[in-house]
């Protein structure tokens, strides 16, 4: 989907964001549609954890947190056990920034949407991929449900929001799991970081 992928020299495949569940369709509007951005004076603060296990790397815990306005967002993805940055991304204005800590440099695009899909957003994807049948329900835990897609993807949502909970991937020699936890915030909190981070050195580079 929309969201920007950022790899790693060590082979890990990371969204300075995480792509748009399995269950999503053609079918359903942009994630720009008006019915799923934020609402306006609001910001939507998601923080996702991934783990990667198994394959010839050792284990790889990230931390992405993500604050997404109507109209411009703010990722950062860092090491979940050492806090080290391993990318930072911004997109307002039409345009996206792409900060890489290694090169220091912030790579420059133009790009009339945003890269980001709303929590709102990526529940419709799981409503749609159980009714087209892509996704199926496992199970019930409570208040949540299991979900399991075509291609093996386990992912638990809330049972009445579909808000995505945790989701769990075979990848190739490995077994890649996420828990995500997401609240709205007033976009006068202290809590909310919608620029990015001072660069001074960086150099910049625009790619058109």
């Amino acid at each position: 989907m929309w969201r920007i992928i950022v790899v790693l020299a060590i082979g890990v495949v990371l969204a300075a964001g995480i792509p748009v569940l399995g269950g999503a369709s053609d079918d359903l509007p942009a994630p720009t549609d008006a019915a799923y951005r934020v609402p306006a004076e609001m910001v939507e603060h998601t923080v996702t954890t991934q783990v990667v296990a198994g394959g010839h790397e050792p284990l790889r815990r990230t931390r992405s947190e993500l604050w997404l306005a109507g109209d411009r967002g703010h990722e950062i993805v860092t090491d979940a056990d050492t806090g080290a940055v391993i990318a930072e991304t911004t997109a307002a204005g039409g345009e996206i920034r792409v900060y890489e800590p290694e090169q220091d440099r912030i790579t420059v695009e133009r790009h009339a949407g945003l890269p980001f899909a709303s929590a709102a957003y990526e529940a419709a994807a799981q409503r749609d991929g159980l009714k087209s049948g892509r996704l199926r329900k496992v199970e019930e835990r409570g208040d949540d449900l299991v979900l399991r897609s075509r291609e093996g993807t386990v992912t638990v949502v809330d049972a009445r929001t579909y808000e995505l909970l945790e989701r769990r991937t075979t990848l190739p020699g490995a077994v890649q799991t996420e828990t995500r936890t997401t609240e709205l915030l007033p976009a006068g909190s202290p809590a909310v970081r919608l620029a990015m981070e001072h660069h001074a050195k960086a150099e910049v580079v625009r790619t058109r």
